[in-house]
């Protein structure tokens, strides 16, 4: 494939468990050079600087998308900086976690990044096609995804794989 888009592939695992699975992720991506995105919530910050990149959202709106490794020194640098022995995954999301209080101005960050290095980075990459051109262009991969299963086998395939499940774990 051309790449790999995966929903919490470490959902309900416990931390070894979680680990193991980061870790071949990103031994595929490597050993294949193929790009792999994925949705995690509170990585352990063992994951958290195995990731190369991080998108950190708050409501949808991005308040940072760049280097793993330079995330500290990003949030240090607008005020923000990230206790000492403390898991940055953790820290991030109680920054910009809006459901609770205590969270930094949202505003402010979104505004700062859009002013970033970071996010001039991304703009020129997505205006200027390179990525398409490195990675397929887009209608290619849509194309894919078209001549692959039809949505009732798909839907039969899951139905007959959750009926299975449910029998040996009632």
């Amino acid at each position: 494939p051309k790449g790999l888009l995966l929903d919490e592939p470490t959902s309900g695992l416990d931390s070894a468990s979680a680990l193991g699975i980061v870790k071949v992720l990103r031994s595929i991506g490597q050993k294949y050079d193929i790009p792999i995105c994925t949705t995690i919530h509170q990585p352990s910050s063992e994951i958290w600087h195995l990731f190369t990149k991080v998108c950190l959202l708050s409501k949808g709106r991005v308040m940072y998308f760049g280097d793993t490794a330079n995330t500290i020194e990003y949030f240090n640098s607008l005020g923000y900086p990230c206790p000492a022995y403390s898991n940055p995954a953790d820290f991030f999301l109680s920054l910009i976690n809006q459901d609770f209080e205590g969270h930094a101005d949202i505003a402010h960050l979104e505004e700062m990044f859009r002013k970033s290095s970071g996010y001039q980075n991304t703009q020129e990459i997505l205006t200027s096609g390179k990525m398409a051109k490195e990675r397929g262009s887009i209608s290619c991969q849509l194309k894919q995804v078209r001549d692959g299963p039809s949505t009732v086998y798909q839907f039969w395939q899951l139905l007959k794989r959750n009926l299975i499940y449910s029998s040996r774990n009632p």
